[in-house]
């Protein structure tokens, strides 16, 4: 199962909105609607920094309301193959 989601942006945002969730099934692909089945998703991220970011993902059933939500800070790093960091952070 996935899940399909529109991507705009708002002020200094990224925001993504949760439109159906998809199965698919070789090259058959079927859509579902959110409320049939865990419910909307959305989710915002935020610069906080060249490298790092601030995110919120909820997922809220129309009949149970919030069923899901987790959010955070982000920090991201380059590393080599050899997984060595190369931005001089670690």
């Amino acid at each position: 199962m996935g899940l399909e989601m529109r991507a705009f942006v708002k002020g200094e945002e990224l925001h993504y909105a949760g439109v159906r969730y998809v199965l698919n099934f070789g090259w058959f692909r079927l859509g579902l609607p959110e409320w049939l089945i865990l419910g909307h998703t959305t989710i915002v991220e935020r610069a906080l920094s060249p490298n790092a970011f601030a995110m919120d993902f909820r997922l809220t059933h129309p009949c149970f309301g919030q069923v899901f939500r987790y959010s955070g800070t982000f920090v991201t790093e380059r590393v080599d193959v050899q997984g060595r960091s190369t931005c001089g952070c670690s």
